[in-house]
């Protein structure tokens, strides 16, 4: 597939308050970050004076000494998906603005993380995207618009392709994962949930193929036959995988058989511990 851009992504200020440390946006005041992480609020001006901005915080709190030996192995959670946010805004994909990351570390132990986020306004994700549209008219017996329906899934499949193509892997790219707004009469498609993102210069076919396989299992009952097949369609057409189009989809069945099998299996061993105590 094609390889990733190689933009990157200036390195953010960093503040220390204390126990606190805050990475910030050159374009938000260190205090004002610290200060919004802390109290909770709905939204965070700009230096300068600029109109705030409503903000999403993200909290990781009670990490155990276990954790921080585990994060010197593969980096504190909080910290990977601030820098994966970033470094996705770099490339040019779309996602909500990193606003600051902020860590209470007393004696250096890391206790606590904040990620500070543009909350996107009226989103909603996937799959309440998906029911509201498209299933629960279909349930109260009324008309479902196929045109909305075939635009929407060109659009999300063009999405998740650029993802691929940008070298960027979801691991747990799924309904919930991905948010769903109205922008100025445009319908506009953000990935979140950063501390599962993984840069490349390019994603295989076999993980590619677990991704759409992953996505689709997320979606049960939401998405017909027929849809999940244009989706495919319309992920391959323009890319590298063009000719490959039923291999992709038998694949990314095998892959979803297998989790399912897998799933079964413990479902199974929990119901047979369950009755044997």
């Amino acid at each position: 597939m094609n390889s990733a851009r190689n933009t990157q992504p200036a390195r953010p200020a960093r503040a220390r308050r204390g126990e606190w440390i805050v990475y910030h946006s050159a374009a938000y005041d260190p205090d004002a970050v610290l200060a919004a992480a802390l109290d909770g609020r709905a939204a965070l001006a700009r230096a300068g004076g600029a109109a705030p901005v409503p903000i999403h915080v993200k909290a990781l709190t009670g990490i155990s000494l276990w954790q921080n030996f585990k994060d010197m192995f593969q980096g504190a959670r909080g910290r990977r998906a601030f820098s994966a946010l970033r470094e996705f805004e770099a490339r040019g994909l779309p996602a909500p603005e990193a606003i600051g990351l902020v860590e209470r570390r007393p004696r250096g132990i890391l206790r606590a993380s904040y990620l500070l986020t543009h909350r996107i306004e009226g989103a909603e994700n996937l799959a309440q995207y998906l029911h509201r549209n498209f299933v629960a008219p279909a349930l109260r017996g009324e008309p479902v618009d196929g045109a909305r329906l075939r635009s929407f899934t060109r659009q999300f499949a063009g999405a998740v392709r650029e993802l691929h193509e940008a070298g960027v892997r979801h691991r747990d790219l799924k309904g919930e994962n991905v948010l769903i707004a109205d922008e100025d009469g445009k319908l506009a498609i953000r990935f979140i949930d950063f501390d599962s993102l993984y840069f490349a210069r390019g994603v295989s076919f076999r993980r590619a193929a677990k991704n759409l396989a992953q996505l689709a299992g997320s979606l049960p009952y939401c998405f017909p036959m027929a849809a999940r097949l244009r989706f495919f369609a319309c992920y391959t057409n323009g890319s590298l995988l063009a000719g490959r189009r039923k291999e992709l989809l038998r694949a990314a069945a095998a892959i979803a058989q297998l989790r399912i099998e897998r799933w079964l299996r413990k479902w199974s061993r929990g119901r047979k511990s369950g009755a044997g105590r």
